[in-house]
């Protein structure tokens, strides 16, 4: 189950929900390869497509205006837990029950949206915008970080979640991320 990791006070509200919009994007390519009875593809297809085509675009934006404008953090390796596993069980759970979900009627649709409402709520509340397909489909791997307990200012104190290709992090060591929220890095190559 997943952890509230931080408060949130982040900024990037637009991005965070962007990011969360998403994240669910799976649901959608769902949507417009199955049908939905009541809506023609003509009209479903173009709007699944905007979805997952502009979220997705504004995390790889995010990403690359980020690194354009130097906008990294030197970051203190203290401990560390691997979301990969959480974030894939999690995204699979949520979508599972959607796929089967045959939306026939006005008001099976609303139901399916007021659902979709309740997840995209939840994975703001618990700041899960970092479980993005995009991360995973790239073979990053994501891993909470807490700073080391030292006096240094400028290691930070709070927990991010740092997306990178290594398959682990050694206590102690220091990275560069790449700012994609308040609390997600992207690590940088040095």
């Amino acid at each position: 189950m997943p952890l509230r990791l931080f408060n949130n006070k982040e900024g990037f509200k637009f991005g965070r929900f962007v990011m969360v919009v998403s994240s669910i994007s799976p649901l959608f390519i769902l949507w417009a390869v199955k049908g939905v009875a009541i809506i023609p593809d003509i009209i479903l297809i173009p709007i699944c497509a905007a979805i997952v085509i502009l979220s997705s675009g504004f995390v790889l934006l995010r990403v690359l205006v980020a690194k354009r404008t130097r906008d990294m953090r030197l970051m203190k390796v203290g401990t560390i837990s691997n979301y990969d596993y959480h974030a894939l069980t999690y995204i699979f759970a949520m979508l599972l029950p959607f796929y089967r979900q045959d939306i026939s009627s006005v008001r099976e649709l609303a139901a399916i949206l007021i659902a979709i409402a309740f997840i995209v709520g939840i994975f703001w509340y618990l700041n899960l915008h970092y479980m993005n397909v995009i991360f995973i489909f790239g073979r990053y791997k994501t891993f909470l970080v807490h700073p080391p307990d030292d006096t240094n200012p400028l290691a930070g104190s709070v927990p991010y979640i740092l997306v990178t290709r290594r398959s682990h992090l050694v206590p102690g060591e220091e990275l560069m991320g790449c700012r994609v929220t308040d609390t997600v890095y992207l690590e940088a190559v040095r």
